[in-house]
């Protein structure tokens, strides 16, 4: 009778095992980012008034949505500029004085909400919660300024 002998198996040296980071991805981009999200701790400043003002790093500058800026401005007539940088970035509220949806004072120490924003934002136009529950929002209407006092309040009534 004859025996039958398994052959050995034959390994190849080309072919590494992969590590488990590369097997599940984790060495993507999106993946660093996601991590980078959770686990790195956001530094906030509080100001004389209270307000929480967030240490933006210069790599999240750009990171901000319109949602985002909406959030600051739901139910608001006017805001303070450090009212707003515990939400978004500075370069956000730049943003939103160049597409007309925010419209500044003098002195740049408010900014009234515009009915153009409130309109691209999709915010509510009249007030939810508190004592002026459904009232209507008094927002600032562009066409009331001229075409040069734009941008600024100086020509708001």
């Amino acid at each position: 009778m004859t025996t039958r002998t398994k052959a050995a198996p034959v390994k190849s040296k080309g072919r590494a095992r992969k590590s488990y980071e590369d097997r599940t991805g984790m060495t993507k981009r999106a993946s660093k980012i996601l991590v980078s999200a959770i686990f790195v701790k956001i530094e906030f400043s509080e100001d004389e008034s209270g307000n929480k003002i967030r240490a933006w790093k210069s790599s999240e500058m750009s990171s901000y949505s319109n949602s985002d800026i909406a959030s600051c401005l739901i139910n608001r007539v006017a805001i303070e500029p450090n009212e707003m940088l515990g939400t978004v970035p500075p370069s956000a509220i730049k943003y939103a004085v160049t597409k007309g949806w925010l419209v500044p004072n003098a002195c740049k120490t408010l900014y009234r909400v515009t009915l153009k924003g409130a309109i691209d934002l999709d915010l509510p136009l009249r007030f939810k919660g508190g004592d002026h529950h459904g009232r209507k929002i008094p927002f600032l209407s562009t066409h009331a300024l001229g075409p040069s006092s734009r941008g600024t309040a100086a020509g708001a009534k």
